[in-house]
């Protein structure tokens, strides 16, 4: 009896001290993740509520995407890969635009104007395909060329050759540019994973751009048929 009182008591001790260490963990890599954003955000212009408002954003994305800090790496290329692979409908099933635009809503002024500007469009056809019989004028997000966010690319182009022909299609489009130049900052020409998406820079441009096509293409469904 003495015997077994000592396995339980041994055997309970033994289980708190796992699960002590697995929120440590948790804590660790959930505080890691931060901390590269924070040391890429730390090379930029943007001031010190401007990058918390990217990082809120950044984590917002990531909490829809990913299932788990174990199957980040998994779940993040399965995503980016499904969003290349099936179109725009894969982020729209995900991210609710909704949630989405409450939290667009909480970040200041100069985050949004230094990342975005709304741009004005004509939509000659519908999301699905339909000729409109006049166009249709709407608002749309596009990329601020002249602000912090494309300035915070060029700096990163320094150093990353794949980086920089992505933000050279940024500035050749004046806009983000197709969906491929993306990818291809995650995946090699024949599919495989070829960038460290656990890495800042990566992340923030996913989050970003992948945000705005969410945005862009709820409004153009939005306009009916």
């Amino acid at each position: 009896m003495g015997n077994l009182l000592a396995f339980k008591i041994s055997y309970i001790y033994h289980m708190k001290k796992f699960l002590y260490i697995l929120i440590l963990c948790s804590l660790f890599f959930s505080c890691n993740n931060n901390k590269t954003l924070t040391d890429v955000l730390n090379k930029s212009e943007f001031t010190n509520s401007e990058k918390q408002d990217i990082i809120k954003m950044v984590e917002f994305f990531e909490s829809k995407i990913v299932s788990s800090e174990a199957n980040f790496k998994k779940d993040y290329e399965a995503f980016v890969k499904s969003v290349y692979q099936n179109g725009y409908e894969v982020i729209l099933n995900i991210i609710d635009i909704n949630k989405q635009r409450n939290l667009i809503k909480s970040i200041s002024d100069s985050t949004f104007n230094e990342i975005w500007y709304k741009s004005k469009s004509r939509a000659y056809i519908s999301y699905s395909g339909v000729k409109f019989e006049e166009p249709i004028p709407y608002e749309s997000l596009s990329v601020n060329t002249q602000g912090k966010y494309v300035r915070f690319l060029q700096n990163l182009s320094k150093n990353n050759n794949k980086i920089e022909h992505y933000t050279n299609a940024v500035l050749n489009s004046g806009d983000f540019p197709l969906f491929q130049y993306a990818f291809n900052l995650m995946f090699d020409s024949y599919g495989n994973a070829s960038g460290d998406i656990s890495n800042g820079e990566l992340r923030i441009i996913f989050a970003l751009e992948l945000l705005t096509i969410n945005e862009n293409t709820n409004r153009h469904i939005s306009l009916g048929e």
